[in-house]
């Protein structure tokens, strides 16, 4: 964090968290100045990348920054590598089953002559869900 914001030390306060702006007024000099500065933008965001592992402020502020500075590449590949890690671990499962899973039960229960609101009660999932398979189908 030191050798980053040693340009703008004057500016900032370090805190145990790390280092915040000490106004509002620089907070927005900053922005202006360095916002669209392509090859700004990219050196904090490597650093950022190369700290996120050992700085949890790098971590929670890395994929803010990459949307904002519209490093669309590099944040999907972030989520990414995260998803992957967290499968490693044992820690993802994925996306809970859509009600388009069961699309075929709502449509036999329908030829059963069920109404959408006890299809939707029986599978546990929404009625717009029912009406959405029925209207698809």
């Amino acid at each position: 964090m030191n050798t980053a914001a040693s340009d703008l030390a004057p500016m900032l306060e370090p805190t145990p968290h790390g280092a915040i702006f000490r106004d509002e007024p620089t907070e927005t000099y900053v922005r202006e100045t360095y916002s669209s500065e392509a090859n700004a933008q990219r050196a904090i965001a490597d650093r950022l990348m190369a700290s996120q592992a050992s700085l949890s402020y790098a971590a929670e502020a890395l994929p803010h920054f990459l949307v904002v500075i519209n490093d669309s590449d590099r944040a999907f590949a972030l989520a990414d590598s995260c998803i992957a890690k967290a499968k490693a671990d044992g820690k993802y499962e994925g996306r809970a089953p859509t009600a388009q899973r069961k699309a075929a039960d709502v449509l036999a229960l329908k030829a059963q002559g069920k109404s959408a609101d006890a299809i939707a009660e029986q599978l546990e999932v929404s009625r717009s869900s029912v009406f959405r398979i029925l209207r698809s189908a």
